[in-house]
Order: C-alpha cells, then sequence, then structure tokens
C-alpha cells in the first residue's frame, strides 16, 4: 500500500510539473505572439515612410560590405550572386569567401564571373588562415573573391572582415537569395538610430520549390516535399512572432547566420566571429550584448521583420537531423558560455526573461517535453493517470501549438501576403495542423539528440546537401 501510495504521488507531482512547464511556456508563446502582431503592424504601416527615404538613401544610407562565406556551394553560388548584385541599394560590395570548396565552386565564379587576381589591404587580426587569392571581377566592379584554406564558417567572415572596406557588413549564406529591398529595409535601424544600433536581422524562408531568375524569386512555391513544406510554417512562427517579440522587449538573442548585418568596428573589438563555435551566429549576438553592457556602450540589436532572406531547407530526415542536431549543440554552446547573463538584471530584459526562456524551454526543452511523453505513455498504461490528463496535455501542448501555428500564418497574410494564391494559404493552414502531429515530436526528439551529442563533446559540423535552385 505505501508503494502505491508513494507511486501516486510521485504520478500527482510529475502531472502538476508537466503541466505547469507547459502552461508558462505556452504563456510565453502567446504573450510573444500577441506583442508581435502589433508591432508588425506597426512596421507595416511605416512603409510607406520607407518608401519615401529610397530616393535619399543615396545620401543617408551607410555603405555596406556583403560577406557571403562559401563552402562547396557550386549548385546555388553563382544564383545567389546574381541576387546580390542585384540589390536596390546605392552603395554596397560583395565580399564572397571560397572557403577552401573541394567542387567547383571557385571555377563556377571566374567562369560566370570573369575574376583577374587583385590586391586589396588585409587586417589578419581576426584570422591566422591562409589567403591563397583575392579576386575582383572585370565584369562588376563591386564583386571580390577570396580564396583561403578550409576554416570553417566563422573563420571565413572574420577573413571576410579583413578585407571589408565599410562601416557595416552584412553577413549572408552564400546559398541564398535576397530580397532586392532587402538591404534597404534593414539599415532602417542604423538611420534611426546611428549611435546606438550595432545589429539588425531580417526574416529567413524556405526558397525550395521557388521558380529563380536571374537571382530573384520570379515564382512564388512549395516545396515538393511534405518535409520543406512543414518547414514553411516553422520559419513564420519563430521569425514572425518568435523574434519579433523578442525584439520589442528589446532582447533579441539570435540573428540568423543566413541574413545579419552588423557594425563592423564593434564586431572586431569584441573579437569577431568565434571559430570553436557551433553556433556563431548566435553567440556572436549574445557576446555583443555582454561586450555592450560590460564596457558601458549604448546599443539596440534590431529585428526587421519584412527583409527577406531565401534559402534552401533540408528535405531528407537525414538532412534535418544533422541540422537540428547542430543548431542545438550550437544553442547549448552559445549559452553556457555567457551564463553570466542567466536571470541577471544588469542585462535587462535578455538577461531576465530572454535567457532564462531559450535556457529552459529551448535548449532543455526536448528533454522535459520527451518525459512528458514518456509520462503520459507510462501513466496511461498502468492506470496511474486517466484520460482526463491526457486531454489537458493535449490542449496546452497539441491544440495550443496549432493555434500559434495559425497565428504566424495570419501574421504573414495581414501583414505581408508573400502567398498570394489561395491554395498557397490554404495549404498552410493544413500545414498548421500536420506540423504538430508528428513534425512537432520528429524535432523535439532530434534536438535531444543533438543536447546530447553536445555533453558527449561531439563537435563536428556537418554538411548540408544541395539540391540547388529552381532556375529559368
Amino acid at each position: 500500500m505505501e508503494g502505491s501510495a508513494g507511486l501516486n504521488l510521485f504520478f500527482e507531482i510529475a502531472t502538476l510539473f508537466f503541466a505547469s512547464y507547459f502552461m508558462l511556456a505556452n504563456g510565453i508563446f502567446f504573450s510573444l505572439l500577441l506583442v508581435s502582431f502589433f508591432s508588425v503592424r506597426k512596421v507595416v504601416r511605416s512603409n510607406p515612410m520607407v518608401e519615401s527615404l529610397k530616393d535619399r538613401y543615396t545620401l543617408i544610407a551607410p555603405a555596406v560590405s556583403i560577406i557571403a562565406p562559401a563552402f562547396n556551394e557550386e549548385k546555388t553560388v553563382v544564383e545567389s550572386i546574381h541576387s546580390f548584385l542585384r540589390l536596390d541599394y546605392p552603395s554596397f560590395e560583395i565580399l564572397l569567401i571560397n572557403d577552401g570548396s573541394k567542387d567547383r565552386t571557385l571555377a563556377q565564379l571566374q567562369e560566370s564571373f570573369d575574376l583577374t587576381p587583385a590586391e586589396r589591404f588585409y587586417d589578419a587580426r581576426l584570422s591566422s588562415s591562409k589567403v591563397r587569392g583575392f579576386y575582383k571581377s572585370k565584369s562588376y566592379p563591386n564583386l571580390f573573391v577570396v580564396d583561403k584554406e578550409n576554416g570553417g564558417k566563422a573563420d571565413a567572415i572574420n577573413v571576410g572582415l579583413g578585407f571589408a572596406s565599410n562601416t557595416l557588413f552584412c553577413a549572408v549564406d552564400s546559398d541564398s537569395i535576397l530580397e532586392p529591398d532587402c538591404l534597404l529595409r534593414v539599415v532602417v535601424p542604423f538611420i534611426e538610430e546611428p549611435e546606438t544600433t550595432i545589429a539588425a536581422g531580417g526574416t529567413v524562408r524556405p526558397v525550395n520549390g521557388c521558380v529563380i531568375e536571374q537571382g530573384r524569386v520570379s515564382e512564388l512555391r512549395f516545396p515538393r516535399g511534405i518535409l520543406g513544406k512543414i518547414q514553411i510554417v516553422e520559419y513564420l512562427r519563430a521569425f514572425l512572432f518568435g523574434r519579433q517579440g523578442w525584439n520589442a522587449w528589446n532582447s533579441t538573442l539570435i540573428i540568423s547566420g543566413a541574413f545579419g548585418i552588423f557594425k563592423r568596428d564593434i564586431v572586431i573589438e569584441a573579437g569577431g566571429y568565434r571559430r570553436d563555435s557551433i553556433g556563431e551566429d548566435m553567440e556572436l549576438v549574445v557576446r555583443l550584448r555582454r561586450y555592450a553592457v560590460e564596457n558601458g556602450l549604448p546599443y539596440r540589436i534590431s529585428f526587421v521583420p519584412d527583409p527577406i532572406c531565401w534559402t534552401e531547407v533540408p528535405e531528407t530526415i537525414a538532412g534535418l537531423a544533422q541540422q537540428r542536431d547542430r543548431w542545438q549543440r550550437g544553442l547549448a554552446d552559445s549559452l553556457f558560455s555567457h551564463m553570466r547573463m542567466f536571470m541577471n538584471p544588469r542585462y535587462g530584459a535578455a538577461g531576465m526573461v530572454a535567457f532564462p526562456y531559450f535556457f529552459l524551454v529551448e535548449l532543455f526543452g526536448p528533454v522535459i517535453e520527451t518525459a512528458a511523453y514518456l509520462f503520459i505513455g507510462i501513466g496511461l498504461f498502468t492506470g496511474k493517470i486517466d484520460q482526463s490528463i491526457l486531454l489537458l496535455f493535449v490542449l496546452v501542448d497539441i491544440v495550443f501549438g496549432i493555434f500559434m501555428s495559425f497565428g504566424a500564418v495570419f501574421i504573414e497574410e495581414s501583414a505581408f501576403h508573400k502567398y498570394t494564391k489561395l491554395r498557397h494559404l490554404l495549404g498552410l493552414v493544413v500545414l498548421s495542423f500536420v506540423e504538430q502531429l508528428g513534425f512537432r515530436q520528429l524535432l523535439t526528439l532530434l534536438r535531444l539528440r543533438g543536447l546530447i551529442n553536445y555533453f558527449l563533446g561531439r563537435k563536428q559540423w556537418g554538411e548540408m546537401s544541395r539540391t540547388g535552385f529552381d532556375a529559368r
């Protein structure tokens, strides 16, 4: 009897714990959704102002160095460079960093852009990697290619910083397609608050299935496979209310490595990108916050929801597993490297709210969610919990997740309306259901594996296979 009573008490305490955890996490999600909805609408209302500024941008827009590291990107690099070259921006240079590619990446660049050897001053403070060559395009005077030995993405960007000539730099993946006006929009925080803004990021969306013409998305299509389709909803939720919500609270901790813009001098002062970091993009942003606070520098790190960078996402379970494993290890590395911020009021809302959320929900959430699934299963099998507990779990986890995905789709449709076809909109609604019934649980397991691999000390980066753009 005592053993049975103890077991019953265990299940009661566990039920209370899991219910409290999911209600707290979902409460934060809902708060982010509300904040994001109103702040995104404010951004949309400011669009006429941005349009009116375009005529004056030649006078007030700061010059930007676009740094694009490339490793084995022969299938996508040419179209990506074309999209960079067609940016609607008055003054920018492109620095493509060939990070020791083993395929025809460099040959493709030489053939497509008529490269010739050139010279430029190089500040080698951030990297000791060997630079094998510096090239300038005869066809496009603002396009440069740096050929270096392989050192990883962080090292490639650091080399790019050594060659960059402008006060702002934009770090972008070399397999990405940029919207023509994305730079115009993402530099707005640097124009509005030039003394305090040190970094800004924009929205990233899956490009799989879209038709690319001359470096631009000419026709919006869904990916062919269900895995790629579901990630559209996932990315909408992550950017349109996740990062936008944290931005409204001045608590941005992540700027996507696929597209972000920074003040070059403060990044160099803070030590550049950490070469030994798995998640170098998040680690840099968190470190910039610490650097600014600890050195008494006024600062703001912004997120602008409408600049769009299109990037290829994995469409196989193996590719997705490799990506999410790396992301989770990168998250762990970034957070454990800066635990001084955890619940530290010195760092404002970022330290008191955002950092604990990322630590408890994003980092250790897979552990708690997996334990909850096992708990529900064992409890139902042994009869220690009844179906009402299962119903409560479904309501606070699955149904609320579907509601949040609906919210992200609603924000996209009401504010940006990128998916103009009715079948696309209906597809996003259906995918909001599908995402929570299988894909969500798959991601939980993949993230759990990544966390385990982090504690086992596995540091491998991994390489996502590319299918290339659907170009015309």
